[in-house]
């Protein structure tokens, strides 16, 4: 044990991360995501000097783990969604209701990946449809902005997705910064409301079109590879995969599929 904090030899997500590098895919590693799921039991998230001290701790201890095969760092997730988060219940404690407290948190996992691994790139994910966000302001703590799209989260049709060139065109303007899609997509449940594979298919066919048209996007990610056993709040959340929890592939696996090999 050093001044960081013990180190340790084995993590449990070794051997997929091995796995994963081997294959020759890159890896976006996500650390200091502070969602209640993932914190450990009776880590308190009111006292911001406490919980930065112990994220950065951690944080550091994951990066330096992984460092020489994990090249791309996302930094906490949706800092300018918080708040609905913790209206969600999938945040708790009083951290994560006020803006002001945004910088110690971001500036602390930027410094920790900067200095544990300093040629790593550095991702900020942001919710996309929050119309008064400052993108200008996140652009001191990242490399590259990260845009989360659902424009279907809430309604099943129309299937529009022309905010994610717009909302990219602007945002890389203000900022500067490469753009890249982190989260996008489109539930295949509960049908009672409209979602189906036949609409996920759709929304993955014209996302894919919309953003390899986009010169400001310059990647393009999709939330999620296989539903969960794990059930989450709201229902369709448990939805958005490409693969049944049972690992058998829906419709919009198959457009995926098509639609990357587009980029071959």
């Amino acid at each position: 044990m050093d001044e960081r904090g013990p180190s340790y030899d084995r993590f449990p997500p070794d051997d997929l991360v091995s796995e994963v590098d081997g294959a020759g895919i890159g890896i976006v590693g996500a650390i200091g995501t502070g969602y209640s799921r993932f914190l450990p039991a009776g880590l308190g998230t009111d006292n911001l000097d406490e919980y930065v001290k112990r994220l950065a701790a951690s944080s550091a201890q994951i990066v330096r783990h992984y460092k020489d095969k994990v090249r791309v760092w996302q930094i906490e997730n949706e800092p300018n969604w918080w708040k609905q988060h913790y209206l969600a219940q999938w945040r708790r404690g009083i951290v994560w209701l006020d803006a002001r407290k945004q910088d110690a948190i971001l500036r602390a996992l930027y410094d920790v990946v900067r200095a544990e691994a300093p040629e790593a790139t550095i991702i900020i994910n942001l919710q996309a449809e929050n119309g008064r966000t400052d993108w200008k302001s996140y652009a001191d703590y990242c490399d590259v902005i990260g845009l989360d799209f659902y424009p279907n989260y809430t309604h099943s049709s129309p299937i529009d997705t022309s905010a994610l060139s717009r909302t990219s065109t602007r945002v890389r303007k203000e900022t500067g910064l490469p753009v890249v899609i982190s989260e996008t997509g489109y539930p295949t449940a509960p049908r009672l409301l409209g979602f189906s594979e036949e609409k996920q298919a759709k929304y993955i066919r014209s996302a894919c079109e919309e953003a390899f048209s986009c010169d400001a996007i310059t990647g393009l990610s999709w939330f999620k590879f296989s539903d969960s056993y794990w059930n989450s709040f709201p229902y369709h959340e448990n939805h958005f995969g490409l693969l049944r929890k049972e690992g058998s592939p829906k419709l919009g696996w198959d457009e995926y599929a098509r639609q990357t090999r587009r980029m071959r």
